[in-house]
């Protein structure tokens, strides 16, 4: 990440608040991750951690085992385990969830074997 020098951020700091209102908007646009933050954080109230959870275990549940039953190598099982895994990360970087984390992924090894 570059670093913003003291001259540039005193020329942004005078910038009008509309126009900086719109870079800003447009950047994080562009962010995915920042994105499903700033929604959880700001329209959710950080209230629904233990939903998404839920939701995110209980489409776990549905659908590893009729996957895993499919899966004759290890290396599809593997497969699938980091695609469950990615999203549980997704998870914690929206929600901060640090107990949700050992949680999910306890129940995820649990599901799949």
């Amino acid at each position: 990440m570059a670093k913003l020098t003291d001259e540039l951020k005193q020329a942004i700091s005078e910038i009008p608040v509309k126009e900086k209102d719109k870079l800003l908007f447009r950047l994080i646009a562009k962010d995915r991750k920042l994105t499903e933050r700033l929604n959880f954080e700001l329209l959710e109230g950080g209230n629904t951690r233990d939903e998404r959870s839920a939701e995110l275990k209980f489409r776990i549940q549905e659908e590893l085992p009729e996957k895993s039953a499919l899966y004759l190598t290890p290396g599809l099982l593997m497969m699938e385990l980091r695609h469950w895994n990615a999203r549980i990360n997704e998870h914690v970087h929206t929600t901060r969830d640090k107990a949700g984390e050992v949680i999910l992924a306890a129940f995820l090894f649990r599901e799949a074997f």
